[in-house]
């Protein structure tokens, strides 16, 4: 089958070469004989008939030059033609190489790698058209059936798109598309949205944000570490997060947040301020841009001074014992938060697929009634189920208050290191030394990673 496919692909391709050849010269031939006869024509009648004869051996000149063109042409495009021909025929498997090429060798072992990778590929195409989407349409091409991989658009009613137009990227790119290997049934194909909306923008949705001029590019490459790639991409996700007035608000932001958007936090709340570089309530595309770029690329001592920023809740310039213990404590508690999200995610998925039945012995499958002797019995007559007192919903309050003397104990440890009395405030020299030493004092300004 392999030799088959091999004598197609170098059959296709001569006869490609050959076809190309005859359309070139064919094509330059008759420009030639255009041009001359248009110049037998543009002698007219009222000339004499010296001049007519003049006339028609110039012409007669310019075709016989035409024609010497043409021979050369269409032997150097034979030529190029055989050179072709030759190699093709080397691709197929033959030792060596017809000395009219040149005497120019070819690596066999290449040679066939090539021919393989040309197989492989044709052979994956092959079995991709294999399966054919019966009933369903291109939305782009309009191609029907749709043949290999389908694509569905999982936030619209009925879209659909083929292998050929899904790279093309013209659908809103806030939605979210499903891959569908194997043909469904037509009638059992969905016609509904099976997702709610994952972003709460859309790059297709008429607002005020326009595509990002060059120019502005260009400024927040100066003053961010994102080069004009990253840029534009940024700026495609920025406009699937966006609302209509080209902003994000703080609505949006909880709901970046995801479990941790309905809780009322002190970090939550210094995040979102770091954010807001203008502090109008409301974050542009370079608040977004810059936000990223210090969580991302930032420097060390950049994060140093955003993270001082965030302890400096009075906006004071310097810290006290206050502002490190209240910033402390709401990060242990969205830390618990994020444990508890895990743990619950964990314990849904074991109950999903923990199987009981396994091991038991057949009786096990009668659900006779067990009589209790010596215990109390709940509303349905059944005995109680003994609580267990390591559950999970009960060692939180114990962590919690574990925590209140450790963070407490942490404070007192940061200012002693600091050589700082009771009533001392904690400049921005002294914490970016500290921070070099302790990493605990920027934990909380990474904590949620780049929330968008």
């Amino acid at each position: 089958m392999q030799e088959s496919v091999q004598n197609m692909l170098v059959g296709f391709c001569v006869g490609a070469v050959s076809v190309g050849v005859a359309v070139a010269v064919a094509h330059r031939l008759q420009l030639m004989q255009f041009a001359a006869v248009r110049s037998i024509q543009k002698g007219t009648p009222a000339r004499s008939s010296e001049q007519s004869t003049t006339d028609l051996e110039a012409a007669t000149m310019q075709a016989v030059q035409a024609e010497d063109v043409l021979t050369r042409e269409s032997a150097q495009a034979l030529h190029e033609a055989r050179e072709t021909i030759l190699t093709l025929r080397a691709l197929s498997g033959a030792d060596q190489v017809n000395e009219d090429v040149g005497g120019t060798s070819i690596n066999t072992t290449e040679s066939q790698n090539i021919l393989n990778l040309l197989y492989n590929i044709a052979e994956d195409q092959a079995r991709k058209e294999g399966y054919v989407h019966r009933g369903i349409t291109c939305n782009i091409c309009n191609t029907s059936p749709v043949c290999g991989t389908r694509y569905k658009c999982g936030n619209c009613v009925d879209y659909d798109v083929c292998e050929r137009c899904e790279p093309l990227d013209i659908h809103d790119k806030s939605h979210v598309f499903i891959k569908i290997s194997i043909p469904l049934p037509p009638l059992a194909s969905p016609r509904a949205a099976l997702f709610k909306p994952l972003f709460t923008g859309s790059t297709a949705r008429d607002h005020s944000l326009q595509p990002i001029s060059w120019s502005h590019v260009k400024r927040l490459q100066k003053i961010t570490h994102f080069d004009h790639f990253e840029l534009e991409a940024l700026y495609e996700q920025y406009r699937c997060l966006c609302d209509a007035e080209g902003v994000i608000k703080r609505d949006t932001f909880n709901f970046c947040l995801g479990p941790l958007g309905t809780l009322n936090n002190l970090v939550l709340d210094r995040l979102w301020q770091f954010y807001d570089f203008n502090d109008d309530g409301v974050v542009d595309f370079d608040d977004f841009a810059k936000g990223l770029s210090v969580l991302v690329k930032g420097t060390q001592e950049e994060k140093t001074r955003f993270a001082f920023q965030g302890y400096d809740i009075e906006k004071k310039n310097s810290l006290s014992r206050e502002n490190l213990t209240k910033l402390l404590k709401a990060y242990f508690q969205v830390s618990i938060e994020l444990v508890r999200d895990v743990v619950k995610a964990c314990e849904e998925e074991m109950m999903l697929n923990f199987d009981d039945s396994q091991g038991k012995p057949v009786s096990s499958l009668f659900n006779a009634p067990i009589p209790a002797t010596g215990q109390g019995k709940t509303a349905d007559g059944k005995p109680p189920i003994p609580g267990n007192p390591g559950a999970t919903k009960n060692m939180w309050p114990v962590m919690e208050a574990m925590s209140q003397d450790a963070i407490e104990e942490m404070v007192d440890n940061v200012f002693k290191d600091a050589k700082l009395q009771a009533g001392d405030r904690m400049s921005y020299q002294a914490f970016k030394e500290l921070g070099t030493i302790d990493s605990s004092l920027m934990s909380w300004f990474d904590a949620l990673g780049t929330v968008f």
